[in-house]
């Protein structure tokens, strides 16, 4: 149904969108083949709901807000919109997630597309819970960002790392601020590191030392700041 702010001030039953006669209801959306299409249909099935008298329905309006209804499986019941709005949008690489799986094959898509550009990142992460561990939603962009600026090198020792199957130089990404301590997920606080220096800044005993290097190293990092308990 049309659910923009002036369409909330009518009867239900004039909001309704008018589909063509190929649209069945409910959709099955797992049976649809071209989801895009089906889009823009329903963009096309707002354009001359409540339009003003005498307005060309040529020129119907196809960019007004509507609302839709999702019916769930029992399994997905308890999830959020926000859990539904990511699991809809899963093929979004760019799309933040707390999968490190996720985020590993999104970083990678959005590689091979080319030169990523400097993303603003997110201040403010959300936190995912995860049976009894928590994650945060971490920006595939940033991560695919830093690893390009690292151009296959260790961005503390400067060495290069083993080589994956894809023929890609292996880095982990590292928050310098740790994400769990307020740290942002952004270009200015993250650092693409081998495997063995990624260890040593999480467990050594050198690690506030070779944290300031990082900063001599890399003129983008941005010391964060913890944000003080309220």
């Amino acid at each position: 149904m049309l659910d923009s702010t002036a369409a909330r001030l009518r009867p239900l039953s004039e909001r309704a969108l008018e589909f063509p006669s190929d649209i069945h209801f409910p959709v099955r959306l797992a049976g649809i083949p071209d989801v895009d299409a089906l889009r823009r249909k329903i963009s096309d099935a707002q354009k001359n709901v409540l339009t003003a008298p005498g307005r060309n329905a040529k020129h119907g309006n196809r960019m007004r807000s509507i609302r839709i209804l999702f019916n769930l499986p029992p399994r997905y019941g308890t999830m959020s919109a926000d859990a539904v709005a990511q699991t809809l949008a899963s093929d979004d690489p760019a799309l933040a997630t707390a999968d490190p799986a996720a985020l590993n094959r999104r970083v990678t898509r959005l590689k091979s597309r080319g030169p990523v550009p400097r993303p603003e990142g997110n201040q403010a992460p959300a936190a995912r819970e995860l049976a009894t561990v928590t994650r945060y939603a971490r920006s595939p962009a940033v991560a695919a960002y830093v690893i390009q600026r690292a151009a296959g090198l260790c961005e503390l020792c400067g060495r290069t790392s083993f080589t994956t199957d894809s023929g890609e130089v292996f880095l982990e990404v590292h928050h310098v601020l740790q994400l769990s301590k307020g740290g942002p997920d952004t270009p200015s606080n993250t650092v693409a590191l081998c495997p063995t220096c990624h260890r040593e800044l999480h467990y050594g005993s050198r690690r506030a030392r070779l944290i300031a290097s990082l900063f001599e190293r890399i003129p983008e990092l941005v010391p964060a700041a913890e944000p003080k308990p309220t």
